[in-house]
């Protein structure tokens, strides 16, 4: 397990916690689930949630209010979510975020014709 999914508090180790935050698309789904997959089998605890289409998305609260190690995102699904407080990703947030691992993880997808 990478080092940075290794949390500790008060000399004792606090097992890792990732939230995959995902637009509801069908490759989305099968890269959550995959990264699920391989990270419960290294012991990190592991929450996929889907995201509002709409940008406005408190489910995103989630992380902050439970500390979470990281937080993994697909393409720009982070960039433009947003809370009440604000951007999750600007500086309104960013107080709470200090502690928290924010990925984003860029898919290209190609098209044929």
């Amino acid at each position: 397990m990478p080092n940075w999914l290794r949390p500790f508090t008060r000399n004792e180790p606090e097992p890792a916690k990732v939230y995959i935050y995902l637009i509801d698309y069908e490759h989305d789904r099968t890269y959550a689930e995959n990264v699920v997959q391989y990270l419960e089998s290294q012991g990190v605890l592991c929450r996929s949630i889907p995201l509002r289409a709409d940008g406005f998305r408190p489910e995103l609260q989630l992380c902050l209010d439970d500390h979470a190690t990281a937080v993994l995102g697909f393409n720009s699904d982070l960039d433009h979510s947003w809370l009440l407080s604000g951007s999750f990703l600007a500086a309104d947030c960013a107080q709470q975020l200090t502690a928290i691992s924010a990925l984003t993880w860029w898919m290209s997808s190609f098209l044929s014709k």
